[in-house]
């Protein structure tokens, strides 16, 4: 038996990153990677469906792709949706739990970005950093 897939990126706002990645016991093996455009360079919500679907479409086809899950600008003001932020501290381990579910086409989940506020008050944030760091 096949070991489900899972699209994993990065849609930043300059690229967008995608992998088809494959997990067997606790390796994950890379199979296949594109790029695209950032969000940046798309005008409007319903231009990053089109993308993704363009980009991956013969992955997006196979019956074991199990999840879809992207973060950075993706999930920002100028992204798919503005899925907002997660107030720091979140472990490496509670990542999933900052997701924000999309129900188009196909099951999509974009992963919030981090707000933390420091002791003078100032704010500061990641969008996509916070995937990157916790692998």
């Amino acid at each position: 038996m096949t070991a489900p897939l899972l699209i994993a990126g990065m849609w930043g706002t300059t690229n967008l990153r995608l992998f088809l990645l494959q997990e067997a016991e606790k390796d994950v093996t890379v199979l296949d990677e594109r790029e695209g455009p950032g969000a940046a360079f798309l005008s409007s919500p319903s231009d990053f469906p089109r993308v993704l679907n363009e980009i991956a479409a013969d992955w997006l086809s196979r019956s074991d792709v199990q999840a879809i899950v992207i973060g950075g600008m993706v999930g920002s003001s100028i992204g798919w949706t503005d899925a907002g932020y997660t107030e720091c501290p979140v472990p490496a381990e509670g990542l999933g739990s900052v997701i924000t579910h999309l129900s188009d086409e196909r099951p999509v989940r974009i992963v919030r970005g981090l707000i933390c506020t420091g002791p003078c008050g100032h704010t500061d944030v990641m969008r996509g950093e916070e995937i990157e760091s916790a692998g």
